[in-house]
């Protein structure tokens, strides 16, 4: 009979822990998390620092990974200048500082191969392939 209590206790646990973590979060608390990220954000691209200045990023709350992510873009010149300028992307954690995905290439065009590009742990080739392999942690 004690078995049978304690088994049935453990079940409703468990039962009750997957019922919170199902639990969606109302309209407010999810403006909320997004614009505390927006700030974070802000605050995160004002310390990041520009190859040469020229650069932009966009701060996303995803709700399925309860993560407040930033896409930076930068154009930077090499050590040529303009004959060999070059184009730079990040996707950031930034309550973590962790880097989820890189790009750096040429010139922000889609077709140009990548010097560098991965996103989590996969690589990629191109910038277009950068912006798909992104989407989960952009869009979300």
């Amino acid at each position: 009979m004690k078995r049978i209590i304690l088994i049935i206790g453990i079940i409703s646990s468990i039962t009750n822990l997957s019922l919170a973590a199902d639990q969606k979060i109302d309209k407010k608390q999810v403006y909320e998390l997004r614009k505390e990220c927006g700030k974070t954000a802000l605050e995160y691209s004002q310390r990041w620092k520009l190859c040469d200045g020229v650069g932009d990023y966009q701060s996303h709350y995803n709700m399925k990974l309860n993560v407040c992510f930033i896409h930076m873009t930068a154009s930077c010149n090499g050590e040529y200048g303009d004959s060999d300028k070059f184009w730079s992307e990040s996707v950031v954690d930034v309550n973590e500082n962790k880097k989820y995905a890189d790009y750096i290439g040429g010139a922000k065009l889609v077709g140009d191969k990548a010097s560098l590009c991965y996103v989590d742990h996969n690589k990629c080739k191109s910038l277009a392939e950068f912006w798909e392999l992104i989407k989960p942690y952009m869009n979300e």
